[in-house]
């Protein structure tokens, strides 16, 4: 495994380019400078509908572009809730299926799910069957199912790490993304050190405090120190890739933005190793 300083283990999100469509968006990335995508779980970029958006067209983009799909953004799970029917969660696993076999066509490392759309504790815990069933059968693809720290339950650290040992499959667990939990009031520091040991997944993006509201930033002018995190990951032997969350598309187009986050991250990791 890569050290995690190593730039083959760097993606970046197509969420900043959400609007666009997917060759489109590929060759922007491919352009910036970045050879994996963690690809938005939604239309225009992917649909488990082949009638929406075929694998061989997603896997035609990517070879085009000389791009790698290193995980996918979807939400398999965001439409349950504890009072979900047994109907609808065999529904939802037969989606995450067809999203589990796209994925292992295209090579990905994992693929993210979400505890109901509230995030909420309740929900969470009652829909592990659910998680189980997506853990087990991605497991012998080396597919990771995880869910990001985005609000409820998920930015609640100790909670995540129960919850993870209760699915009890090494391949689910947490999407750490620091700058969601500092909006969110958390310590990015402390929740780490809380469910390290179940982390699958990476997104880094930078915000700072201004007049006491949290607001994203460029990568490297926010307070989310990113040496710590990759030092930390770094010594934990976090063995994933991780992702560039471009998400200020109104300071900057992602078209040179991007370009700007991938070059702030490479003298970063160059003082690193």
């Amino acid at each position: 495994m890569p050290p995690i300083t190593s730039l083959e283990r760097l993606s970046t999100c197509s969420i900043c380019l959400s609007k666009s469509p997917l060759d489109e968006a590929l060759g922007v990335i491919a352009a910036a400078g970045y050879k994996k995508v963690d690809l938005l779980g939604r239309m225009p970029h992917f649909s488990i509908d082949p009638a929406e958006l075929s694998v061989d067209q997603i896997e035609s983009a990517a070879r085009r572009h000389g791009v790698e799909i290193a995980n996918i953004g979807a939400y398999f799970g965001q439409a349950l809730s504890k009072e979900s029917s047994p109907q609808e969660i065999d529904a939802e696993i037969e989606a995450a299926l067809r999203g589990i076999e796209i994925a292992r066509r295209l090579g990905s490392r994992s693929i993210r799910v979400q505890p109901g759309a509230k995030r909420d504790h309740e929900t969470a815990y009652a829909l592990v069957p659910f998680f189980k069933e997506v853990a087990k059968a991605a497991e012998p693809h080396g597919i990771n199912i995880g869910i990001e720290t985005h609000g409820g339950i998920t930015s609640d650290a100790p909670a995540m790490a129960d919850l993870a040992q209760k699915v009890g499959f090494e391949n689910f667990g947490v999407i750490y993304d620091p700058c969601n939990l500092v909006g969110g009031g958390v310590d990015y520091k402390a929740a780490y050190e809380a469910f390290r040991q179940c982390v699958v997944h990476v997104h880094l993006k930078d915000g700072r405090h201004v007049d006491g509201t949290w607001q994203r930033v460029m990568f490297g002018d926010g307070e989310i120190d990113m040496d710590w995190i990759l030092r930390r990951l770094e010594a934990d032997g976090y063995p994933n890739d991780i992702a560039l969350e471009y998400e200020v598309n109104i300071i900057e187009p992602p078209e040179t933005g991007l370009v700007t986050w991938i070059e702030r991250y490479e003298r970063l990791v160059s003082s690193i190793q």
